[in-house]
């Protein structure tokens, strides 16, 4: 289940986005959710004069309680035109709030585009930041998807899948980024990229609904489908 939230601000170019807005925004979501896992976002933005300015936020999960409270909340703020406030930025106030288009997956195998994702290795430590993070460019990078999916499935779903997953890599790239967690920044490396993936169409559903890899509720993980095979 998916929402898309239209953004505005009253005050264009006369603030910069703070460089933690992820947290922030991230940390507004876990809120109302109440959980910090079990959904993934991702924020857009647009270009005004030099600055970029949110522009749309894409909110998804496939728990139906919670994805009732996004939507609620966001279609309150909306009537009441309350925004989000990131500490000293203008206030992210709301111009529409909508549903968009259900898939279904029902032939066993997507081709999925990406936002930023990231991945780690549950072989190495946070040490070693070559390994610790796994982008497709490594040998293991299939199987490590693979097993870290089926994980947080049984994390959230709290059934072990007894499916597999073939992960195909048709264009990728590695980005190397910062997560601002409060007062704390984190250096990571993430990618993003196109993949077909075959699998049961529950575990299909399950990567658009949630995302992939770590992180999904401070804007890292959302995939968009490209073709159904």
């Amino acid at each position: 289940m998916r929402l898309k939230v239209r953004f505005y601000t009253k005050e264009y170019g006369t603030k910069l986005l703070p460089k933690d807005y992820r947290f922030y925004i991230g940390s507004f979501i876990d809120e109302i959710t109440k959980t910090t896992n079990a959904f993934v976002f991702s924020l857009s933005f647009k270009k005004y004069q030099d600055h970029q300015i949110p522009d749309e936020l894409i909110f998804s999960t496939g728990d139906k309680e919670i994805f009732q409270k996004i939507q609620k909340k966001f279609s309150d703020m909306k009537k009441k035109n309350e925004g989000i406030k990131i500490r000293n930025y203008s206030e992210i106030l709301i111009s529409d709030v909508f549903l968009l288009e259900k898939i279904d997956f029902d032939l066993g195998s997507a081709l999925f585009s990406t936002e930023v994702c990231i991945l780690t290795n549950p072989n190495a430590f946070p040490e070693d930041f070559n390994k610790w993070f796994c982008v497709p460019e490594d040998e293991n990078f299939s199987e490590i998807l693979e097993k870290r999916t089926l994980q947080r499935y049984f994390a959230i779903k709290g059934e072990k899948p007894s499916t597999k997953l073939i992960v195909r890599t048709e264009k990728s790239k590695t980005v190397c980024t910062k997560i601002y967690d409060g007062e704390e920044d984190f250096l990571i490396k993430g990618f993003k990229g196109i993949f077909q993936i075959e699998s049961e169409p529950d575990i299909l559903k399950f990567i658009y609904d949630y995302g992939l890899g770590i992180h999904t509720s401070r804007g890292f993980g959302l995939v968009h489908v490209l073709k159904n095979f």
